[in-house]
């Protein structure tokens, strides 16, 4: 479906900031492993995509 407006600058950019946010979010899931040394540590990272992905939820709306 094409859109019958062209997109404003300011919608691009935000397009292109909530693609760059989701590529590096992919890569820190990606990179989500258990820790031998820090067990904890990866569920904390773990809690904080999960939050970091609420945020992004939140503002593309």
């Amino acid at each position: 479906m094409r859109r019958s407006e062209p997109i404003s600058e300011a919608e691009r950019a935000r397009k292109a900031d909530v693609r760059s946010a989701l590529y590096r979010l992919s890569v820190r899931v990606s990179q989500l492993r258990p820790h031998a040394r820090d067990p904890e540590r990866f569920h904390e990272e773990k809690s904080e995509i999960s939050f970091d992905l609420l945020q992004l939820a939140e503002r593309i709306g």
